[in-house]
């Protein structure tokens, strides 16, 4: 029988060593349209034959292995692509039961071994590491704030022996549309000082690591090293044309920097202290073009792209804070 697809699933556990394989440890609950893929090309090898025919043989080509996960915004759920994205090896700090997360760009990822039942058959991708990042909250207070991380792996195989058995599940937090905040203060600021109400209307946020792979002559068809490029930080934000917006409107025409907070949550108290289920995201930068024309439920708006711009001060060019009910990822 062919494999229905409500029977896909997704696992994923933290490598020891960059691309060698290891049993799943936590299950993890992607949208439907999540998927690894394995890609390489056939080469067809021509010879001068004396006939018309002269292809005589078929080689294999390097391997791909990437693929596009997606989930709903949750601050416990979001941490293992964070550990993947931005920075790995990271833990938390936790008091009373409310664990507080800090990722900041490193040099170093975690790489997962991600598995997942297709519906037919079970599939392992080893040395995965995110590449893009994209963070989206679209307009309306029915509208979901979703994650798209878009994977960069060595190689993937299909699993002999399936899926790692009796994964524990859980019930996933999400975070409504909502429930989110935006502040704006000066370049080399404190985060998340000056909040602006009744102002934001979508955000869209892309985080880029521009990793590249690399081959060598190790008789294999596995991407032999990933490295990691240079970071590229872009968004799109959807004001109100009111006070607030215009003001961003006289900063992008001065060339402004300015240090935006995206606050996610911070409705459902964790532990036993008055912290709460939250996501923060903080970008210095610059706002490099604005859009004058939009309209949204019969205002007019403004809609601004957003690159960051190095913050010799805060020292860094994003920040992830995470407050979880977590005291170890991949678990």
């Amino acid at each position: 029988m062919s494999g229905e697809s409500w029977r896909k699933f997704f696992q994923a556990g933290k490598e020891t060593v960059y691309g060698t394989p290891v049993a799943a440890t936590r299950r993890e609950y992607f949208m439907p349209d999540s998927n690894l893929t394995r890609a390489r090309t056939v080469n067809r090898v021509p010879a001068s034959t004396g006939t018309r025919d002269q292809i005589v043989d078929a080689k294999t080509r390097a391997v791909t292995a990437a693929g596009s996960v997606s989930m709903m915004l949750g601050a416990n759920e979001i941490l293992e692509l964070l550990l993947m994205c931005i920075k790995g090896a990271v833990t938390p700090t936790t008091t009373l039961g409310a664990s507080t997360w800090v990722f900041t760009p490193g040099t170093t990822l975690d790489s997962g071994t991600l598995e997942w039942y297709d519906g037919y058959r079970a599939w392992q991708s080893a040395g995965v590491y995110v590449n893009q990042l994209r963070i989206q909250r679209g307009a309306g207070v029915d509208s979901d704030i979703t994650v798209q991380a878009d994977l960069f792996g060595k190689d993937a195989i299909v699993m002999g022996g399936g899926m790692t058995p009796a994964l524990t599940e859980r019930v996933p937090d999400t975070i409504a549309g909502w429930e989110t905040a935006i502040y704006i203060d000066a370049f080399g600021a404190t985060a998340g000082t000056t909040l602006l109400s009744n102002t934001l209307i979508a955000a869209d946020l892309t985080i880029n690591n521009n990793l590249g792979r690399k081959y060598y002559g190790d008789d294999t068809v596995s991407t032999g090293q990933v490295t990691i490029g240079a970071i590229e930080i872009t968004g799109q934000f959807t004001f109100e044309a009111n006070a607030a917006g215009y003001a961003e409107y006289q900063n992008w025409d001065a060339a402004t920097k300015r240090l935006v907070r995206l606050q996610f949550g911070n409705n459902i108290i964790v532990g036993s202290a008055a912290a709460k289920l939250t996501v923060n995201v903080d970008i210095p930068g610059v706002w490099e073009v604005v859009d004058l024309t939009p309209e949204d439920a019969n205002t007019k708006v403004y809609r601004f792209n957003y690159g960051y711009v190095r913050d010799p001060t805060n020292g860094w060019p994003v920040r992830f804070t995470v407050i979880n009910g977590r005291t170890t990822a991949w678990t």
